[in-house]
């Protein structure tokens, strides 16, 4: 997620929508250590620090040297947030407007942030899907396990 990509975060002209940024597979071993994730697990949205974020980025993003102060600085006024914060709350809100247009009737989600090493993480990573546990498959690798048992079915 960040740094993010030119666009994201940024008008389309169209309404109050803004550009998204790319999304990756639910997977750990898809994760950067030294980057920031706005991930959205459909009822609540977390902005996730990875354990080897740099100080700097901290500081350049918002304003803090600790992650355990990036709660507190998103509280902060949009005119007085960096760049990429004001960019990173752009994208969602559009996530928020996405989830309740169209009279659908979604709850706000809200949005917090996770820190590496604390019990919230533990339950983020819990919700990262494609993830092996104990040793089973991924959703992936069980669905060609499927269509392979399905196709020696046939023959």
């Amino acid at each position: 997620m960040l740094p993010l990509p030119e666009r994201a975060g940024c008008s389309t002209g169209v309404a109050e929508n803004v550009h998204m940024p790319p999304t990756i597979a639910c997977s750990s071993d898809k994760l950067v250590s030294d980057r920031l994730y706005l991930v959205d697990n459909g009822t609540a949205l977390r902005i996730y620090v990875r354990n080897e974020v740099t100080v700097e980025t901290l500081q350049n993003t918002f304003g803090v040297d600790s992650a355990c102060d990036v709660q507190a600085s998103l509280a902060k006024p949009v005119q007085e947030q960096s760049e990429d914060a004001r960019r990173l709350l752009e994208v969602v809100e559009q996530i928020r407007r996405d989830r309740t247009s169209g009279g659908s009737r979604f709850p706000f989600q809200p949005c917090s942030v996770v820190s590496s090493g604390t019990p919230e993480e533990a339950r983020l990573l819990t919700t990262i899907c494609e993830d092996r546990v104990a040793g089973e498959m991924n959703y992936v690798d069980f669905l060609c396990n499927v269509h392979k048992q399905v196709q020696n079915r046939n023959e």
